[in-house]
């Protein structure tokens, strides 16, 4: 494990320091994860998190129940023992397979990369590449994807690579969802062919709250060009606009892409408005 940051973690519920993590190997284990933004304190749209946590774990071990407020306490531990403000936290689930030992939990603060204030002026270059994940509705730990998908984003120094299935049909990124607009109207891939990414959900709310059309359909490569615009979305990026993918360019400034953007972080602010008036998740359950 090389992906965390921090002096301390948190493994089956005790706080270790992080050299513990040298000496874990979870290759041969199945893993489910979930990436949680720290904001101010603030552990952004946790329960949308953990809800996710619970279906993917459940897919994997379907009479394996989440005990919430255990991975609140684990939040908790390691939030105050790495005086953590703002950062990524990950909260990784490992089973033994075929085994009915109990899973190893633990929670670290990962390694993040938030875009820069002029990747967000300028948009973002992205690259197509043809590769798809075999159970895109779950979170899990797929080594070999990852490595690969880290691996052509700096030999093609790029900020994301684009997953292209065997049909032609461009689903989503690497580690973010994919949105475009063509008019007044929004694209993006069917929920049942991506992660559903809590972002992605929350665009799919204000879409749905503001009247903006959001339309779910295989995009095709071929049809790249029909779309004015484009922006990922994902717990590091929030709502990135994307300037190009490969040589086809995209324009960064669209009406509807801003009014997405600034209603995400109205969203943002909501949340972080009422877990200050309620302390969840700041100092107690």
């Amino acid at each position: 494990m090389k992906d965390f940051t921090g002096n301390f973690c948190v493994v089956n519920g005790k706080v270790e320091h992080t050299d513990i993590l040298n000496s874990l190997s979870l290759s041969a284990l199945s893993v489910c994860y979930e990436v949680i933004r720290v904001d101010e304190g603030i552990f952004l749209f946790l329960e949308d998190h953990l809800s996710r946590f619970r279906d993917s774990v459940q897919t994997i071990r379907n009479n394996y129940n989440i005990d919430f407020k255990y991975i609140i306490d684990a939040l908790l531990k390691l939030k105050k023992s790495n005086d953590l403000r703002s950062g990524n936290i990950k909260l990784l689930i490992a089973f033994h397979p075929q085994s009915v030992r109990d899973p190893i939990f633990i929670a670290i603060q990962s390694l993040h990369r938030y875009p820069t204030e002029i990747q967000y002026s300028e948009g973002v270059r992205t690259s197509l590449f043809m590769e798809e994940r075999e159970r895109p509705n779950i979170k899990y730990l797929n080594s070999s994807l990852q490595e690969k998908c880290r691996n052509e984003i700096i030999s093609r120094n790029v900020y994301e690579i684009l997953l292209v299935d065997h049909n032609g049909y461009l689903t989503e990124g690497s580690k973010s969802n994919i949105f475009f607009i063509r008019g007044e109207s929004l694209y993006t891939a069917p929920a049942h062919r991506v992660l559903k990414g809590i972002t992605r959900e929350k665009i799919v709310e204000i879409c749905r709250e503001s009247g903006y059309p959001l339309i779910e359909e295989n995009i095709s490569v071929n049809s790249l060009n029909q779309y004015k615009a484009a922006f990922l979305s994902g717990t590091s990026p929030k709502i990135l606009p994307v300037a190009s993918i490969d040589t086809l360019s995209f324009s960064i400034e669209d009406p509807l892409m801003s009014n997405i953007k600034a209603g995400y972080e109205a969203l943002i602010g909501n949340y972080k408005t009422r877990i200050r008036q309620t302390d969840y998740g700041i100092d107690s359950l």
